[in-house]
């Protein structure tokens, strides 16, 4: 096997090694974004926005709880368009097997 066949093969494998690392990425962000969600909505957060202050006409508070649930519905949009795009990949589904199954 030549240098050129060589270096061919890594090229692969590290291709392949980089679409693992962006699915495996992109499924941590998906287990994340709900839990940032979560913490969007806490009291402590919330309580920032209570202020008499109106924004548009809506309270502050208003404009800041749908201002989050917006920035969520495009998010979660946007990485399930993403880990479509993942799954769709030639060689999605060689990743490697973790045994479980």
């Amino acid at each position: 096997m030549g240098p050129a066949a060589r270096r061919d093969l890594t090229l692969e494998a590290e291709e392949e090694l980089t679409g693992v690392w962006r699915r495996r990425r992109s499924l941590d962000l998906a287990v994340l974004l709900p839990l940032l969600g979560g913490l969007g909505v806490l009291p402590p957060l919330v309580g920032l926005f209570t202020a008499d202050v109106r924004l548009f006409g809506a309270p502050l508070i208003v404009v800041y709880l749908f201002g989050l649930w917006l920035l969520l519905i495009v998010a979660a949009r946007l990485l399930a368009g993403r880990l479509s795009r993942l799954q769709d990949r030639p060689g999605a589904a060689g990743e490697p097997d973790d045994g479980a199954g």
